[in-house]
């Protein structure tokens, strides 16, 4: 099974040694091939603008979705952030 992971620094684990992240402690412990695609930073407008190249043309079998902080604190509303989630949920589809 091929899982994907997309986001923000809460994947790249930001600020934790590399061997520390918890997609490393995760990859370490399984059998499953795990790609990984945060990017520091990352906002659910930039994980959108790359969401095609990143996770669909890679065709998962599952792909994680974790974002939303740094809208947050740039004061996007949390309706902002949902709809950016449908939209990404719709490519999916």
């Amino acid at each position: 099974m091929k899982l994907l992971v997309i986001g923000d620094s809460l994947i790249t684990g930001y600020g934790v040694p590399s061997d520390k992240s918890w997609l490393s402690l995760v990859q370490n412990e399984s059998d499953e091939m795990i790609i990984s695609k945060g990017v520091d930073g990352n906002t659910s407008s930039d994980i959108l603008m790359r969401f095609v190249e990143d996770v669909v043309c890679s065709a998962p079998d599952i792909a994680f979705m974790m974002a939303g902080t740094n809208d947050a604190l740039n004061g996007r509303t949390a309706k902002y952030i949902f709809n950016n989630v449908l939209e990404r949920i719709k490519l999916c589809m």
